[in-house]
């Protein structure tokens, strides 16, 4: 999210614009939703820490917590990308010489990794 800010500040065109706070968007709401299935898979909520055997309760499944792991890294993996590749797109459109363009922007490659 700091990097989504701060391409944020420094990004021109509209476009560009949209998809960082499409992508900063998508990554608020996808972690709120994670944290309050964390927070509330169990019910009653203390069933996730009492170790009283004949308190009873549910849990989610295994598989759910699985799932959505996979998915929230997948989102953040392509948020990831995005970021690091869209500030190649903001230096190429400037009004250095072809060869300081290319080195900057294999430079801004090199720093995302």
């Amino acid at each position: 999210m700091s990097v989504g800010l701060f391409l944020l500040r420094i990004s021109v065109e509209k476009f560009q614009v949209w998809i960082i706070r499409i992508i900063i968007a998508g990554s608020v709401l996808f972690g709120i939703i994670y944290d309050f299935l964390i927070i509330f898979q169990c019910r009653p909520l203390s069933f996730w820490w009492d170790l009283n055997p004949d308190h009873t309760g549910t849990c989610l499944p295994h598989q759910t917590f699985a799932i959505c792991g996979f998915v929230i890294s997948a989102l953040n993996s392509a948020a990831d990308l995005v970021f690091a590749a869209l500030p190649m797109f903001m230096v190429w459109k400037t009004s250095m010489n072809w060869r300081t363009r290319m080195l900057v922007c294999l430079l801004l490659g090199l720093a995302s990794v």
